[in-house]
């Protein structure tokens, strides 16, 4: 039986025509700190002053934002201090990251949207891959049990986004 590790070297999950492929191997989720997707007025009014004033360093904007990212931090926390990662290079070689502040200074690159990353873990074999304001993804093998992540997330306030449609 394949790994999850095996499919995301065979497949391109960054091209969107491999999208039907991708979901007749593994089940995607998408995690966020919104209940369900944002349409483009949501996302004006919750995400885009954020961002924009994160980078202006406005301080009212940037404690709001510091307090979304939290919850992904405890998140990340908790999958670090429980499980093996190891982060997927560009050439999709494996490099276990070490227990110190290299995996933090990773997910607040991603937070902040100056790089996104793909992490595997080994003992759930599920792969972790960065997103955008404020919502990454996981895929794992169909079938796969998950439910310990589905408790990190939920007890770190995030959510699980229903799937997206593939009609």
């Amino acid at each position: 039986m394949k790994k999850i590790k095996q499919i995301f070297e065979e497949i391109d999950f960054y091209n969107r025509d491999n999208i039907s492929l991708i979901h007749t191997y593994c089940d995607v989720y998408n995690i966020s700190i919104f209940k369900k997707w944002l349409n483009s007025n949501e996302f004006e009014m919750h995400m885009k002053p954020l961002l924009l004033n994160l980078h202006k360093n406005k301080k009212i904007d940037a404690f709001k934002f510091q307090a979304q990212a939290f919850k992904f931090y405890s998140f990340y926390e908790e999958i670090f201090n429980k499980f093996s990662i190891f982060l997927i290079n560009e050439n999709k070689s494996h490099e276990e990251i070490n227990k110190s502040n290299d995996f933090f200074n990773l997910i607040r690159a991603s937070l902040e949207k100056e790089k996104h990353f793909e992490f595997y873990i080994l003992e759930l074999d599920i792969i972790f891959m960065t997103g955008y304001d404020f919502t990454d993804s996981f895929y794992a093998l169909k079938g796969n049990k998950v439910d310990d992540v589905f408790k990190l997330i939920e007890l770190s306030n995030l959510f699980i986004l229903p799937p997206i449609s593939m009609d």
